[in-house]
Formats: structure tokens, C-alpha cells, sequence
């Protein structure tokens, strides 16, 4: 099975969800908790179990863009166990048409967002039990560092910062900054 796994119990335990997957042949695991102080705690135990049993996901931000698209591609040809989150803005450097070649694959998720905003960039970590972020988001292009230096500071310093802290808090396996 290459869908997700539907269970329905009032209560699993991380444990139980990651053998689940395993032995239905899921990739990706996802569920909710009304309480949300247990789904916290359920998100990083089913996260660090999903590692230990090889289940891979990978958050690329960025991934709209020439350079991280063309990673993501070769991830998903690669690797048949990964699972990789696009997270991308969607500005001038980004675009979802060089991501067409995997559009259809269920290994393949994307979310527009800004990876200075860490609500989303937790949610996104949480959501899809993330374990390695690779970064390819930033202003390059240096005839807008001179327009809108802000810009600049605000992606490149500060998002960079907010990753780092998700990598932290959820106690990720790794940061990779391109």
C-alpha cells in the first residue's frame, strides 16, 4: 500500500502506529489528538520511533526552485523510502512547474509558506513527522539585496534561525544548510 494508513482508535500508541506502517507498507504516518499537549507528545514519540524503524522525512524549503528542485526530483528517484515536504513561498525564484515530474508521486507533498513564519514551519514539522530539514530557501539574487535589503536579513538570517529552533525543539536528525 503506498496511501496512507487509516486507523481509527480512541487511543494508539506511538509504538503501535509506527508498526502499523511498517507492516502495511506505509511511508508516511499522520493522525490527531483532541488534546493537544498529547498530540505533541504522541508527534515527537511517533517521530523518533518512525526513524528508528527507516521511515524518512525530509522537509525541503526551498524546493520550488532550480537548484532544490532538481534535489527533490533526485530524492524521490533515488530513495523509494523518503518521504519529502516541499515547503516553499512561492516568490520570484520559485516555481511549481519544476516539480511537475513528481507532482503525482505519494511520496510528494508541497506547502506554500515562509519559512520565517514558525508556526507554519512547526506545523509542517509536526504534520509530516519531519526528521531531517534541507535548507535551499534564501534571497540570492543580488540586485534585490540592494532594493530590499530587508528582505535579505528577514530570509536568509531570521528564516534560517527559525528552522534551526524547529530543529531543536523537535530534537530533528538533521539540518542541512545549502
Amino acid at each position: 500500500q503506498s496511501g496512507p494508513l487509516d486507523v481509527v482508535s480512541e487511543r494508539i500508541e506511538p509504538a503501535e502506529i509506527v508498526e502499523l506502517a511498517r507492516r502495511s507498507g506505509c511511508r508516511s504516518i499522520a493522525y490527531t489528538y483532541s488534546d493537544p499537549i498529547v498530540f505533541y507528545e504522541y508527534t515527537l514519540e511517533t517521530a523518533r520511533l518512525a526513524r528508528a524503524a527507516g521511515l524518512k522525512n525530509i522537509l525541503v524549503t526551498g524546493g520550488a526552485g532550480f537548484i532544490g528542485s532538481n534535489f527533490v526530483i533526485y530524492l524521490l528517484e533515488k530513495y523509494p523510502d523518503y518521504n519529502v515536504v516541499v515547503y516553499d513561498k512561492l516568490t520570484y525564484a520559485g516555481n511549481l512547474d519544476n516539480l511537475l515530474d513528481v507532482s503525482e508521486d505519494p511520496r510528494y507533498h508541497f506547502i506554500k509558506g515562509d519559512i520565517c513564519d514558525a508556526t507554519a514551519v512547526d506545523a509542517a514539522v509536526e504534520t509530516h513527522h519531519i526528521d531531517t530539514i534541507v535548507n535551499f530557501a534564501a534571497e540570492t539574487h543580488v540586485d534585490r539585496s540592494i532594493m530590499d535589503p530587508d528582505a535579505f536579513i528577514q530570509t536568509d538570517v531570521y528564516g534560517t534561525y527559525v528552522l534551526l529552533e524547529a530543529t531543536r525543539k523537535y530534537g530533528l536528525e538533521r539540518f542541512n544548510q545549502i
